[in-house]
């Protein structure tokens, strides 16, 4: 149906729905992994055990300030 698109309402218009189907695509897996991620969360928010992911990612940003980073970064 792209073909019958473009030859409808031209390049311009068919190369948008083109990009369109292809970025609904790789859409997919993120939502499944989305979906995983959200079920996971529903199903251990009871715990009081935050999960590895969770704890990296929030000591990561936490334990430095974005100067120090920036110049830890730059300093030889």
């Amino acid at each position: 149906p792209i073909g019958l698109i473009r030859k409808y309402f031209g390049e311009k218009i068919g190369l948008y729905f083109a990009w369109l189907g292809i970025y609904t695509q790789m859409l997919i897996p993120a939502s499944i992994v989305g979906v995983i991620v959200f079920l996971y969360g529903c199903v251990t928010v009871d715990d009081d055990i935050p999960s590895t992911l969770a704890l990296i990612c929030w000591t990561g940003a936490s334990t430095h300030q974005p100067s120090e980073r920036l110049s830890a970064a730059t300093s030889p």
